[in-house]
């Protein structure tokens, strides 16, 4: 080895060692930092504990407390409830055993098995609970009988135990009845055993909604026990899943509902069933909501006559008929009727009779207007002009509607807001709104004067492209603004419509803007 190699070798001993030296004083320095940091960790572990450990008893003598107060709460309460007048506690009973939404029934048309397991449930809570639960009636009277589609033999029995129960407590009190089994694609000897309990009670029925199940084994038939009087009734609500309709014969068609003084809200939802016996004794009806296919128009007008004084909400539909041939013999009305609460108005596929009733109708505070179907709004011209200049809200569905169909909505010049659902409007439609027509035998010069409102949903328009909705606006806006100006601007729109074009939203937005 060299001079040269043999004095590099020793420069790297030397400093080799002085690096050993600093890493010993650092290891020296570290392990007792090692020391004094494992004794402050088991010092912090000592004090975890500890205070886990009374973290855990005060918790415990919590638990014990709140224990102590529930009971102590239980007692006072069972205390208070004992010492409760009878006649208040029954009132509990009733408010808890009877609907919050007294529409849901009607409206909807289901099952709510909470309340019909709430007598049940009250009369397990104690032995008094259970003496005034069975004499409290009351609580007994909401019969209900969801779907059975899926369920297996001893549910179906355990249900019609209990509806055999509530029939049976229920004493002579109004009931509540619903058979929900719009799901059910069977219709068996359960299902029969169900109408056949509940149809021993049908002079009791105060509430009843029926939707049958969905099988072509189920007839008209099932809804004969409404032949039958009911002096209790009130509401009703007949639902079938497919379009069930009882021919029409002057002799032969079934004489429904002989007594209706107390009925209040009559709806079917495709089935014909209708009442057309006359009873003038009927006052109360304030919402009816038909399916008339296939029946004469002179037998909905009678239906409506007998109630004009008290309707609020009419919905008629009249779907296409099973036989485009078919003749019934009909008579127009025979004199003006008014309806003088009648706010709401709905009518499906309207051509068939409302030309008929033109003139006839009366309907001073009709303020909402909805019509449905394909039917021409211009054949039904007249009957808008004649009965309906009060509507502040018109809803047109499921159609195309044109500048012919525009003209024939000019003479409702207290429109505030329309509302298209559904259908095409082609561009002429919005084009008629668009110009006022100034000939000197015309008295709406605008088409729905008072509009300030538009809402689309679920329309398109023709051509998709069209700008016909931004020159409404733009000139509604245009001609409010003029001295002595006859029309009201557009100062709202709403639009729900898939693939609308983003450019003519985006103008829209501006011309409403210039407001």
């Amino acid at each position: 080895m060299s001079s040269t190699r043999l004095r590099l070798a020793a420069d790297r001993v030397r400093s080799q060692k002085a690096a050993l030296g600093i890493l010993d004083e650092q290891a020296c320095e570290l392990e007792l930092a090692q020391v004094n940091a494992q004794a402050a960790f088991d010092a912090a572990r000592r004090e975890l504990d500890d205070v886990t450990a009374a973290r855990d008893q005060v918790l415990e003598q919590r638990r014990h407390i709140a224990a102590s107060m529930e009971d102590d709460i239980r007692a006072i309460n069972s205390y208070a409830m004992v010492r409760l007048p009878l006649e208040l506690l029954r009132a509990v009973f009733i408010a808890v055993a009877h609907d919050a939404d007294p529409d849901s029934l009607f409206i909807h048309g289901e099952c709510d098995m909470e309340r019909a397991a709430a007598p049940f449930v009250l009369s397990a809570v104690s032995r008094g609970w259970r003496k005034l639960a069975l004499e409290c009636q009351a609580i007994w009277t909401y019969i209900a009988m969801p779907s059975m589609d899926g369920e297996n033999e001893h549910w179906k029995q355990a249900q019609f135990a209990r509806l055999r129960r509530s029939l049976l407590l229920s004493g002579c009190a109004p009931l509540d009845v619903i058979v929900d089994m719009h799901d059910d694609t069977e219709y068996t000897k359960s299902h029969k055993d169900v109408f056949q309990l509940l149809e021993q009670h049908y002079a009791r029925w105060r509430r009843v909604t029926i939707r049958i199940p969905d099988t072509d084994k189920v007839s008209a038939s099932v809804f004969d026990i409404f032949r039958l009087s009911m002096p209790l009734l009130e509401e009703v609500y007949l639902e079938a899943p497919w379009m069930m309709v009882v021919p029409w014969d002057d002799d032969s068609y079934p004489q429904y509902l002989p007594v209706r003084t107390r009925l209040q809200r009559f709806r079917t939802e495709t089935v014909n069933i209708v009442y057309n016996a006359l009873h003038p004794s009927t006052t109360q009806l304030t919402t009816l909501d038909v399916c008339v296919r296939d029946l004469p128009a002179s037998i909905v007008w009678a239906m409506l006559v007998e109630s004009a004084a008290t309707l609020v909400e009419l919905n008629l539909r009249q779907h296409k008929r099973i036989h485009d041939n078919l003749q019934v013999e009909d008579v127009p009305p025979a004199h003006g009727v008014t309806f003088p609460k009648l706010r709401k108005l709905l009518v499906s596929d309207s051509a068939g009779f409302l030309p008929g009733w033109a003139g006839f109708m009366t309907m001073p505070c009709l303020d909402i207007l909805s019509l449905e179907g394909a039917g021409a709004l211009r054949i039904i011209q007249d009957f808008l002009q004649a009965s309906c200049r009060s509507v502040k809200s018109l809803t047109l569905t499921e159609s195309t509607w044109s500048g012919e169909d525009a003209v024939a909505l000019r003479s409702l010049d207290a429109v505030r807001t329309l509302r298209l659902v559904d259908g095409r409007f082609e561009a002429s439609f919005m084009a008629a709104l668009s110009d006022a027509d100034v000939s000197p035998n015309n008295r709406y010069p605008w088409i729905m004067a008072s509009l300030e409102r538009v809402e689309l949903f679920g329309v398109n328009t023709m051509p998709l492209e069209s700008d016909a909705l931004v020159r409404l606006i733009r000139a509604r806006r245009e001609a409010a603004i003029t001295p002595k100006a006859s029309v009201a601007a557009i100062r709202a729109v709403t639009v729900d419509v898939c693939d609308f074009p983003s450019w003519v939203a985006l103008m829209i937005q501006e011309e409403l803007k210039q407001f």
